[in-house]
């Protein structure tokens, strides 16, 4: 009876609550709130394609004013969870501002980082500009070197080599330092630029090693680069008459026994022995040294001050270099480019620290072997001169005369100086090709110690 009175009662309230309107509002409002709920979550979920062509389409309007300068533009829109709001409209105004800016700011970064790069001087960048407007193009120059090739010398026209024992005057300009150093301008302001641009291209790529030097870069042997460097050739060639002048007052006019001097006809000239690039930066220095006991064929050790960022004639460093004779005083020297010191091997010299704040101290040092061209044969053979052997063998010149200080021949010095054509006239006439001079030189070895390539193939048969 209790149970039948409590099941009927619930029935009752269930009854109520079904008429009851506010639980009917309720019911449809949870219901509305579901649908919006499932529409909201289909739209968060549409497919990547679809939501970036609604935004297309959206942006279209704000893109046809502008529509031939932002092709490019991608579609600026975030695409949002439904956490932190709905996705923005696309705006492509606003990608452009922004990339603007960007930029803007990697421009001006750049220029920033341009103004801490390192430049030239105004006075280097002058020197650069004339000596490339001077100087000719590749291609002119090897058409003047065909041209040269083609137009030989007439018999007994001699092509000049070397210096002549007994000049007509002294260098101009030369001055001694004492008894020892002989010191005077060499070459010209473009010879000396390239010069100097050499060195410190070496110096850039680095390697070398430590001789005389406290820091710095010293370079290895580059005697063998004029074979192939116009500059370092033309730099060789100016040695000649400051080696002749210095002997002449090293020697006192003298000659070295065995050396003829026939009709005030005998010349002489320089080879570089040993030819290093030096440049020092703020405190380095070079030690006390020599570069050892002269021979019958390395007679001079040379310095040489190339241009670099100054003028012709002007201190290149405020770093001396100072020289110390068998007597008297210390001999300081200023650098000054194209300047060229000449002074005996066995000289013990140094150079100061370079002060703070300088650039940099750049140096050619070198020995020297000298050529006692005494005969006319040697010197036409040392110039290449085809036509003038041509003529002297014909006349009965010997082709193996030797020069009695270092036993070289005339093959000997047409295959040091690379003159091809030279030697293998002599080589027609009969001359020794493996003879050696005094010191053991061959002049396939002379033309391999000077890099001459197609006379070492010629030579050793690989042609």
């Amino acid at each position: 009876m209790a149970s039948t009175m409590h099941l009927g009662a619930h029935q009752s309230v269930r009854n109520n609550n079904n008429n009851c309107p506010a639980v009917r509002r309720r019911f449809l409002c949870r219901l509305f709130m579901a649908a919006v709920s499932v529409a909201i979550l289909a739209r968060q979920y549409a497919s990547p394609n679809m939501r970036f062509a609604e935004c297309n389409a959206d942006s279209n309007t704000n893109n046809n004013d502008n529509n031939s300068s932002n092709n490019n533009d991608e579609c600026w829109c975030t695409l949002r969870s439904s956490s932190s709001g709905p996705r923005q409209r696309c705006d492509f105004p606003r990608l452009r501002q922004q990339r603007q800016q960007q930029q803007q700011q990697q421009q001006q970064q750049r220029q920033h980082q341009q103004l801490l790069v390192p430049r030239p001087s105004f006075r280097a960048l002058s020197a650069r500009t004339a000596l490339a407007a001077s100087s000719p193009s590749q291609q002119q120059q090897q058409q003047q070197q065909q041209q040269e090739q083609q137009q030989l010398p007439e018999a007994g026209l001699q092509l000049q080599w070397g210096a002549p024992w007994h000049p007509v005057k002294e260098p101009e300009f030369a001055e001694w330092l004492g008894d020892e150093v002989l010191a005077l301008p060499v070459g010209d302001p473009s010879l000396a630029l390239r010069l100097g641009l050499a060195c410190l291209t070496f110096a850039s790529r680095g390697g070398g090693h430590n001789k005389s030097n406290i820091g710095g870069f010293h370079s290895n042997d580059l005697s063998r680069m004029g074979a192939v460097d116009p500059a370092l050739d033309q730099f060789l060639h100016a040695l000649h008459e400051p080696l002749a002048a210095f002997l002449r007052r090293r020697l006192a006019g003298k000659l070295p026994p065995g050396v003829r001097d026939k009709g005030g006809a005998l010349h002489v000239s320089a080879v570089l022995e040993n030819l290093w690039a030096n440049v020092n930066q703020p405190g380095h220095y070079n030690d006390k040294h020599n570069h050892g006991t002269p021979t019958s064929s390395i007679v001079a050790t040379g310095v040489y001050y190339p241009m670099t960022t100054e003028a012709w004639g002007e201190p290149t460093s405020a770093a001396k270099l100072r020289l110390f004779p068998n007597t008297g005083s210390p001999i300081e020297v200023t650098p000054r480019a194209g300047l060229l010191l000449v002074f005996p091997t066995e000289l013990i010299h140094e150079t100061e620290p370079v002060p703070v704040g300088e650039p940099g101290r750049t140096s050619l040092a070198f020995n020297i072997r000298i050529r006692w061209l005494d005969r006319p044969l040697a010197r036409a053979a040392a110039a290449g001169d085809v036509a003038q052997v041509q003529r002297l063998i014909a006349e009965g010149a010997d082709v193996e005369a030797v020069d009695l200080v270092q036993g070289l021949r005339a093959a000997h010095h047409a295959a040091e100086n690379g003159q091809g054509a030279a030697l293998q006239a002599l080589e027609a006439a009969g001359a020794n090709l493996s003879a050696l001079s005094f010191e053991g030189w061959s002049p396939l070895g002379l033309a391999f110690d000077r890099g001459h390539v197609a006379v070492v193939r010629h030579l050793a048969g690989t042609e």
